[in-house]
């Protein structure tokens, strides 16, 4: 179990299944990670059920390590019919920890009983449930593959991919019923407009640029004409006046 120790989290019920369940399983161990106001009396509970040295108090631990506690685990159990959210279970399930819960509204649509988790109702079944869990080996292994399944669908990535897709469907429903047809008329004129007067601009820096090809062609033959004059006469000179 991990999280916060209070009244509600019902960790007394896991206690009072214990005794059973260590009768069967000598070797089993119950990790409790946390702190809270109900610490004291869980901890009086263990003592009066003489189970302490098969129960460990762990204290809350830095949110960086609590990773390697979900591993310290085989199954993770809890009680708790007052969650929210259920963040733990997708912790442990994320980690291949198989989860043992109690029934809860929260745990719908991430825990399916037998499948991706074991969801209980009869406190008193809970040391039977977790004998049970613990001796199939193979199913425990097949809970714990589809609860990584389950769980990814409260991943960070897949978190991000469905806020950015509802983003993008209001923005899209917003400008289809109330900005695209009055924006398109408008906006469709003034590129129409800007594409009209830029086409006029091109064809009359074209026309302009004709313009000054012929006058620097002209310019450029002026040269020629004079070299070839002076060539001439230099050529008459020497033929005694005739070039031809």
């Amino acid at each position: 179990m991990l999280g916060r120790i209070a009244q509600e989290k019902s960790i007394d019920k896991i206690l009072n299944a214990l005794p059973d369940l260590f009768a069967r399983r000598p070797k089993a161990r119950l990790l409790i990670v946390g702190d809270g106001p109900y610490k004291e009396e869980l901890e009086k509970l263990t003592e009066s059920l003489e189970i302490t040295e098969k129960v460990t108090f762990a204290g809350a631990k830095p949110w960086t390590e609590i990773g390697k506690y979900y591993q310290l685990g085989d199954i993770y159990i809890s009680a708790s019919s007052s969650e929210t959210q259920g963040l733990t279970f997708v912790e442990a399930m994320a980690g291949g920890i198989p989860v043992i819960a109690k029934k809860d509204p929260c745990l719908d649509g991430l825990i399916e009983n037998g499948v991706s988790g074991i969801t209980f109702e009869d406190d008193s079944l809970l040391a039977d449930i977790i004998f049970s869990a613990f001796e199939d080996k193979s199913k425990l292994a097949e809970i714990s593959e589809n609860a990584m399944r389950s769980a990814d669908k409260y991943s960070a990535h897949t978190f991000g991919r469905s806020v950015l897709a509802l983003y993008e469907d209001v923005l899209e429903k917003c400008k289809a019923e109330y900005y695209l047809p009055s924006i398109t008329e408008s906006a469709h004129k003034k590129i129409t407009h800007i594409a009209e007067s830029q086409k006029h601009k091109i064809i009359t820096a074209e026309r302009t640029l004709k313009k000054a090809e012929k006058k620097i062609k002209k310019l450029a033959l002026k040269p020629v004409k004079a070299a070839k004059k002076v060539a001439s006469a230099i050529i008459d000179s020497q033929n005694g006046g005739d070039s031809k």
